[in-house]
């Protein structure tokens, strides 16, 4: 096992070998370069729930040589300051497409919320299409892998939150990564054998390089929950620590 994901009530709901994270990455690289056409160093926006979709998109986008830009998913009923950043960020970013989770995808259709944003397709970035990578079968694209990277190679774009102004993109390099990924294994004496519980958000530098990151490049196993699991019951984070055995 490298990750695992537990609903509100601790149960975990889904557990990814290495060889499951392989098939559900390897088709993802062939459907995004072979079946859409993206390019090694094309811009990818994912906007996902707290879920192991979003790893495996994270991680597809990587195998794939294109970059993946999370960003916090707004909410689709409201056109507010959060629907702003989106916007400013996929156009910042010169995004080429758009991967979420079906259950996200339900939710931004849901009731009258796409015809309000046909009146502005500007506010939901129409102009880009939405790809639910979860609905990607095993085995359905023969795999496309980009290049091995460099140090200086982009690896990702994390953006700033834009509570305070509009939000900045950090570039993060493939050699940000390796050092940063040694040092963690370092100062914290982190093997293969090392199991953490993580709830900090995908989108936060901790939550993303120090728990899903660290986890890819194979130094523990992660089991993850929502950081809104987390505020409705705190005591979820020392259910699942003692129950995953966290070290």
């Amino acid at each position: 096992q490298v990750y695992a994901y537990a609903n509100e009530q601790g149960d975990i709901e889904h557990r990814v070998t290495w060889h499951d994270l392989a098939l559900r990455t390897d088709a993802l690289t062939g459907y995004l370069r072979r079946e859409r056409g993206l390019n090694v160093g094309d811009r990818v926006l994912l906007v996902y729930p707290p879920s192991i979709d979003f790893v495996i998109a994270f991680a597809g986008c990587l195998r794939a040589g294109l970059i993946p830009v999370p960003v916090y998913p707004p909410n689709p009923r409201k056109f507010d300051s959060g629907m702003e950043a989106f916007h400013r960020i996929a156009h910042d970013c010169d995004a080429q497409l758009i991967l979420t989770s079906e259950q996200y995808e339900r939710t931004r259709n849901r009731g009258g919320v796409q015809r309000l944003a046909e009146q502005d397709p500007s506010r939901w970035t129409l102009a880009l299409d939405w790809v639910t990578t979860d609905t990607i079968q095993n085995g359905s694209y023969e795999p496309l892998y980009g290049p091995e990277p460099e140090r200086d190679d982009v690896a990702l774009i994390q953006y700033t939150s834009g509570s305070t102004s509009a939000p900045k993109g950090v570039v993060i390099t493939h050699g940000n990564l390796a050092h940063q990924m040694e040092y963690t294994r370092t100062a914290m004496k982190l093997t293969a054998d090392s199991r953490c519980v993580f709830w900090v958000p995908q989108y936060h530098d901790l939550g993303l390089i120090g728990g899903i990151v660290t986890a890819l490049a194979g130094h523990v196993q992660l089991t993850l929950c929502s950081p809104y699991a987390f505020i409705k019951r705190p005591a979820l984070w020392f259910d699942l620590l003692h129950r995953e055995k966290a070290t």
